[in-house]
């Protein structure tokens, strides 16, 4: 770590190069408007898809290592992928303090979330003139915050999930082996998501275990 602002989580090394609004580091994947700035929560779709093609992570914007932390909600294990891509193990657990949503500074989604519409400016031949809202930004609006579940994977194991069209639509964990899977430090998971976590963590043990020794007694008295 070589940078700590006062009441801010300290800055990882990857994330050195990375600017910063006040105090935070502005993620890779985070939406630049070319006169207001850097809007923090919201993100570049092209920039999400290009983290998982290209196996970068998606705070430092460098490439993933050997272990790579997926951030995703109980409901994304049940579709089979998350839209958010990896991080470095020390990115995540800096994403994990630093996001509001995820270190559960937020209970709820907000009421009134700002429409991408509203933030358009007046030139236009201006790139935000395109930008458009997530299709589930509006049905959240004011609903509780989301639970969060760290799931640690192989590199080896971190591939795109794509549609029928073959665009990228986030990191697959359908038939993925996890290598492990945990709650965010400091956030209190509801019951149902602590249930699940216990639960796939079983299934994780039981399929990477290896199998017992057979007993050579019984071994020896096999036909």
């Amino acid at each position: 770590m070589d940078e700590q602002c006062e009441g801010r989580a300290p800055i990882p090394v990857p994330c050195a190069h990375r600017p910063t609004v006040g105090g935070l580091v502005v993620p890779w994947v985070t939406l630049r408007h070319p006169h207001a700035g850097w809007l923090l929560g919201r993100t570049r779709s092209d920039l999400m898809a290009a983290c998982v093609r290209e196996r970068r992570c998606q705070t430092c914007g460098e490439p993933l290592g050997a272990r790579v932390v997926v951030m995703c909600r109980p409901e994304d294990l049940a579709q089979g992928y998350t839209a958010e891509p990896g991080m470095h193990p020390e990115c995540a657990a800096y994403a994990g303090r630093a996001c509001p949503m995820l270190a559960g500074r937020m209970d709820h989604h907000h009421r009134h979330p700002v429409s991408m519409a509203h933030l358009r400016c007046d030139n236009p031949a201006c790139a935000c003139q395109v930008w458009g809202d997530s299709p589930d930004r509006q049905t959240r609006a004011g609903q509780p915050a989301d639970d969060y579940i760290a799931v640690w994977l192989d590199a080896r194991d971190y591939r795109p999930a794509v549609d029928e069209r073959g665009k990228v639509r986030g990191v697959a964990l359908r038939g993925v082996r996890f290598l492990r899977l945990r709650p965010i430090p400091g956030r209190e998971p509801s019951s149902e998501t602590t249930r699940a976590i216990h639960a796939l963590d079983a299934m994780r043990q039981l399929m990477t275990s290896p199998p017992p020794a057979l007993d050579p007694e019984v071994t020896r008295s096999c036909p």
